[in-house]
């Protein structure tokens, strides 16, 4: 997948711009994401992408609607959460 060079810097903002501690830590924040190659999965793609926020909340019991690579959330956070697990490979299971 392809990053916009500015999204960190983005998402560090919007962080940033956060009334307090407490709601920054519990806020994940997600964009959206361009596939290489571009044809893969092109309708999970423009669906996922073209999701306005009530539809990311009613989603989200049915499908991953902030997409991993995007994920960006405080140190705290991550670390209740567990920090990050990543699950097996398919073959090694």
């Amino acid at each position: 997948d392809i990053m916009h060079e500015y999204r960190i810097a983005e998402q560090v903002s919007v962080m940033l711009n956060l009334s307090s501690n407490d709601e920054r830590d519990l806020t994940i924040l997600g964009c959206t994401f361009s596939r290489i190659p571009e044809d893969s999965t092109w309708h999970y793609t423009s669906w996922v992408n073209n999701l306005s926020d009530e539809r990311i909340l009613l989603e989200r019991f049915r499908e991953v609607t902030v997409i991993q690579p995007t994920w960006f959330l405080t140190r705290k956070r991550f670390e209740i959460l567990g920090g990050y697990i990543e699950a097996p490979h398919p073959n090694n299971v």
